[in-house]
């Protein structure tokens, strides 16, 4: 138990050294040694695996952000195409729905004269027929009142 209380003491004492020395380095820069990256032939070609590694992954990924990117493009000018196909189609649609509605409001000129014609023989044949009513109903009175 004691022993564990020393290691805990130790570990927090090492903490503590190290958080010193971290603090040194920070607040002084220049009271560091410049340390040289060409100590050795070992050091040089693990750091190139691994640069090489992450150029690789990088590469893989660069390649994946082309390709979503080339799709996403793709998708959208589809998108365009068929909105303005779209907005093409109502137009015609639209075009033709007027087409229509104008076939239907148009009036032959002739015709509306004949049908003007007829109307003025109708109210001419309803006057003569009117007429020829109100003579009736005179004789009929007439009839009625010398019987």
């Amino acid at each position: 138990m004691v022993e564990d209380k020393m290691m805990a003491h130790k570990g927090i004492g090492d903490i503590v050294d190290r958080s010193k020395q971290r603090i040194e380095e920070y607040y002084h820069p220049f009271n560091n040694v410049i340390r040289s990256n060409k100590s050795s032939k070992d050091d040089k070609k693990e750091p190139f695996i691994k640069n090489h590694k992450r150029n690789n992954i990088n590469s893989r990924n660069k390649f994946n952000r082309l390709n979503e990117v080339r799709q996403r493009h793709k998708q959208e000018e589809i998108e365009l195409k068929r909105t303005k196909m779209n907005e093409i189609n109502n137009r015609k649609d639209q075009e033709r729905k007027y087409q229509q509605d104008l076939q239907q409001l148009e009036v032959d000129i002739d015709q509306l004269i004949e049908e003007e014609k007829d109307m003025n023989d109708e109210e001419f044949n309803e006057d003569e027929m009117n007429a020829y009513e109100r003579e009736l109903e005179e004789y009929l009175s007439q009839l009625t009142i010398s019987n």
